[in-house]
């Protein structure tokens, strides 16, 4: 059973490492298409305050290699939320 929680930790880091590259669509569209209308404010920041909640916990348990990766994800969703901001304050930019 140990080996089994080392493998499934060092998969959560390999997360923590690569699970950002799963926000570069998104953030690549909004730099492109300079547009953010089409994107449901609610399900990003459902998203956020979840992601938020669980990464509480992981600090509280001390899970480091889950609050590595919860945090790498929580940073990229921060930016996509600044993004949407934007593009919906500043369609196409300024």
């Amino acid at each position: 059973m140990d080996i089994f929680r080392n493998i499934i930790a060092l998969m959560v880091v390999g997360v923590g490492f690569v699970g950002w590259s799963v926000f570069l669509p998104q953030i690549k569209l909004l730099l492109k298409e300079k547009e953010a209308r089409s994107i449901s404010l609610g399900l990003v920041w459902g998203s956020f305050a979840m992601q938020v909640i669980v990464f509480t916990h992981t600090i509280l348990q001390k899970d480091w290699h889950l609050t590595f990766a919860l945090g790498t994800s929580l940073i990229c969703l921060v930016l996509v939320l600044a993004l949407i901001y934007y593009y919906r304050k500043y369609p196409g930019g300024r």
